[in-house]
Formats: structure tokens, C-alpha cells, sequence
């Protein structure tokens, strides 16, 4: 038992560092100053200090690194060669210095986000290119998804952020990023074209494209509609808003959808008009809990809940056509 106990000791040791930082430390200061006096006053120690993590440092790596004559010490043609290499790795150290300042600025750093289709194609795009603007050396990876993978991505930690309709779940840290106005949009010689305020009976055996899927927008639709007890023709079934808006500049039916796909897509060709009663659908801005946010992620999660209120919550009321 006693004589692998020691192997296991002298394999322990090998494994541990067998140089220290001091000692290059040392090591460099004396070859670029020329002597031990001199290194020792730019390093702040005692020159038998400077001598003694000279001494340890050639112990360590098994040759003698200097020439000594009259007091100056000499490089030996090895010690050029591993000087080479010490400033190399200073230079490396110094470079990480400024990594760690630039991320702890937010100067450097890649963000992941991903987002509902809705505002990928402008608004979130926006957002990106401002915010790296003055920071070079910030990047970002965008991706488009339904907002119950979303969720999914987000709460799994692929992703940095997501910005989805779908919030309730205890993994992720849900924001409400912003209540966006839902409009009708109609074609353009459609006989509703003529109102200006458009109501749930308005819709009574029209044509009718639905919209939405598992984000709950066509759940609050079908709710509205029972409610008011309207029973719409519904021809053409859609996911997402901009191939709902599609179908309406094409006189597919008229449909209800939300602001910012009726604004991005208005030249397509269509009307847009106020919906009463007001009905809003809900944008999430979703992080994981259990991965904190980078100071990166934090100011640039700011940035979105700031524009969010100032674009997008009151896009309806400047985007109707009368």
C-alpha cells in the first residue's frame, strides 16, 4: 500500500505549477534592465529578493539563465530564447487586460437573441445596429421563432434574450416589453373601408383570415368573437401577421392584427382602422433565471424596454388611414 501511496505523491507533484509569476517577473525586469539593482527598484523589492526568485526560477526550469561578471549580469543565449517567450506571454496577459476592460464598458461582447417574427424584420434589427454604434467590438446573432420556443430556448440558456408572447414560466424572468394595439386591416375597395372605427359586428359574416397560433393571439380573437356572438366566415388560416396581411392586400377577407405587422406591411396595399372595443396583445422580453444577464445584456435589455414604450405601444393610434 505504501509504495503506490508515493507514486500517487510524486505524480501530484509534477502535476503542480513549477513556475511562478514572480519569478518571471523577476526574470524579465533583469533582462531588460541589465542588472539586479535595477530590476529590483522597478519591481520594488530588495535586490537579494530579485536574486533569490532568480535563483529558485533557474532551479525550476534546470539551467543557468544568467552570466554574472563584476557586479552586471548577462542573458545566456538560452535565457534569449525563453525571453522571447516571457514577453510573448506578457504581451498575451496584457491584451486579456484590455479584453476585461472593454467587456466590464461594454465595449466587447456577443449577444444571442431571439425574437417573434413581428419585430425581427425592422425593429429589432434597429435596435441591434444603434446600440453597437460606438462599440466596435460587439456582436450579435438574431434568430426568429414562435414564442413557445422562444421560451423554451431562452429558459435552457441558448439564447441571452428573447422577446416572445409567451411568459409564464417559472425558469425565465419575464418583462412586459410592450402592449401593442391591435387594428383591422382591409382591403382596399372592401365595403368596411368606408368606416373609420371598426367594432366586433363589423365582422358578422365577412371573410375573415385568422391569425396567430400558440402565442394565444387567436385564442383572444375567438374569445372576442364569442363573446359578441359574431360568427365570421373564416376562409384562410395564418401564422404570423405579415402573411395574414398578405392574404388581406390579395382581398382574401379582412382580419385583425397587430399594429406593427399592419404598419411594416402597409405597401402591400390595404386599409388600416381603429378596432373598439380595444384589444392589445402582450411582448415579453424574456432572460433566463438561472443565468444572470452580462452588463452587456443588461444595458442592451434597457435599451429595448425604452424603445418599446416610445415606438411601439402607441403605433396604432399614428398608422390608421383615416
Amino acid at each position: 500500500m505504501g509504495i503506490p501511496q508515493l507514486a500517487s505523491s510524486a505524480i501530484i507533484r509534477r502535476m503542480e505549477p513549477t513556475l511562478k509569476i514572480r519569478q518571471i517577473e523577476a526574470f524579465k525586469a533583469v533582462v531588460e534592465t541589465g542588472s539586479v539593482t535595477a530590476a529590483s527598484r522597478k519591481l520594488s523589492l530588495t535586490q537579494p529578493a530579485v536574486s533569490k526568485l532568480i535563483a529558485h526560477l533557474e532551479g525550476r526550469v534546470g539551467m543557468t539563465l544568467f552570466e554574472r561578471s563584476r557586479g552586471r549580469v548577462k542573458p545566456t543565449p538560452e535565457a534569449q530564447i525563453f525571453y522571447e517567450h516571457v514577453s510573448q506571454t506578457f504581451s498575451i496577459l496584457e491584451s486579456l487586460l484590455v479584453v476585461a476592460r472593454e467587456i466590464k464598458t461594454l465595449k466587447r461582447g456577443k449577444l444571442t437573441v431571439v425574437c417573434l417574427p413581428l419585430l425581427c424584420n425592422t425593429w429589432l434589427p434597429r435596435q441591434c445596429v444603434q446600440f453597437a454604434q460606438d462599440k466596435p467590438d460587439v456582436s450579435f446573432s438574431v434568430q426568429s421563432q414562435s414564442s413557445t420556443r422562444i421560451l423554451e430556448w431562452v429558459a435552457s440558456g441558448q439564447v441571452d434574450l428573447g422577446i416572445g408572447m409567451v411568459g409564464d414560466d417559472a425558469r425565465v424572468k419575464a418583462d412586459l416589453l410592450a402592449s401593442v394595439e391591435a387594428v383591422c386591416v382591409i382591403p382596399k375597395e372592401h365595403a368596411l373601408a368606408k368606416k373609420r372605427i371598426i367594432k366586433p359586428q363589423d365582422f358578422d359574416r365577412q371573410s375573415f383570415v385568422q391569425t396567430g397560433g400558440m402565442d394565444g393571439t387567436r385564442d383572444k380573437i375567438a374569445a372576442m368573437f364569442r363573446t359578441f356572438d359574431i360568427h365570421p366566415k373564416l376562409r384562410f388560416d395564418t401564422i404570423i401577421g405579415s402573411t395574414t396581411c398578405n392574404f388581406v392586400a390579395a382581398n382574401g377577407g379582412v382580419s385583425l392584427v397587430n399594429a406593427v405587422s399592419a404598419w411594416e406591411f402597409q405597401h402591400m396595399g390595404y386599409e388600416i382602422r381603429r378596432f373598439e372595443p380595444e384589444l392589445r396583445f402582450k411582448i415579453y422580453l424574456l432572460s433566463a433565471r438561472h443565468k444572470p444577464l452580462t452588463g452587456l445584456g443588461a444595458a442592451f435589455a434597457e435599451q429595448l424596454k425604452n424603445s418599446a414604450r416610445s415606438e411601439l405601444e402607441t403605433l396604432g393610434q399614428r398608422i390608421y388611414s383615416v
